[in-house]
Order: C-alpha cells, then sequence, then structure tokens
C-alpha cells in the first residue's frame, strides 16, 4: 500500500494533466481500438511462420488502421495503389498525385 502510494505522490501532476489540457484523452481507447484486429488475428492464426510474415502484417495493420484514422476507405487506397502499380509508378512522388483523391 505505502508503495501505491508512493506512486500516486510522485506521478500526481501527471495523472491529470489531462484536465489542464483539453486535448489529452482520459482514456486510451483509441489506442485499444486500433489494436484490437491485430490481436485477434493474431490469437487465430497461432503463429506467423516467419519474420518477414510478422512484418508484412505490421505494415498491413499499421496502413489500414492509419487509413481509418484519417477517415480514407481502406478498399479506394488500395485499390488506386495497385493501379499505380500496374501503371508502373515506381517512386513516391508519382504516388502522391494518384493517391491524394
Amino acid at each position: 500500500m505505502m508503495q501505491a502510494l508512493s506512486y500516486l505522490d510522485h506521478f500526481w501532476d501527471g495523472l491529470f494533466l489531462y484536465r489542464k489540457d483539453g486535448s489529452y484523452p482520459i482514456d486510451n481507447n483509441l489506442a485499444e481500438r486500433s489494436v484490437r484486429p491485430f490481436t485477434t488475428k493474431r490469437k487465430s492464426s497461432l503463429h506467423f511462420g516467419s519474420d518477414e510474415g510478422v512484418e508484412m502484417s505490421a505494415v498491413y495493420h499499421s496502413i489500414i488502421s492509419t487509413l481509418k484514422l484519417c477517415g480514407k476507405s481502406v478498399w479506394n487506397f488500395f485499390g488506386d495503389y495497385f493501379r499505380c502499380e500496374v501503371l508502373g509508378l515506381d517512386t513516391y512522388k508519382e504516388y502522391l498525385p494518384a493517391l491524394s483523391r
């Protein structure tokens, strides 16, 4: 109990920082909702088979989560992305005009 009280005393200002600045959320629900699909898939697949599989899954879920947070359509983004690939656009700067719709 003393350790918990010591922790509370030491971090009191940080614990209530969200009250001083309205941009801080009181919880981390946004982060938890972003991670949930990845953890569900991980549990159901039991393993990825290789380090490359883990990296590919992390990139895939990162892109999808970012698009959702920005309010963009994942389906449209990947459609445009693969259209750029077929057209032979191979640099980041060439992708931007085609993907910025």
